[in-house]
């Protein structure tokens, strides 16, 4: 499995419990973390992202987007 693919597939879960009203993190580097997250979890492979799932405590709004004439060359 290739990189690409697991955020593809780690953004589909995100948007999944977002969609059942629940709050989420994608945590991108777990390097520094790597061996606590193995034991805890009793897992052999390393990981390379995580995602934190909860309830919400707030509804932070929306941030302003820029025009798509702007990012695009």
């Amino acid at each position: 499995m290739n990189i690409i693919s697991i955020g593809a597939c780690i953004e589909n879960i995100i948007l999944y419990f977002t969609d059942l009203g629940l709050g989420t993190l994608w945590i991108g580097n777990t390097n520094l973390v790597n061996e606590e997250i193995k034991e805890l979890f009793n897992i052999k492979d390393d990981t390379i992202s995580c995602i934190g799932v909860g309830k919400k405590m707030q509804n932070p709004h929306e941030r302003p987007r820029k025009d798509i004439d702007d990012v695009l060359i």
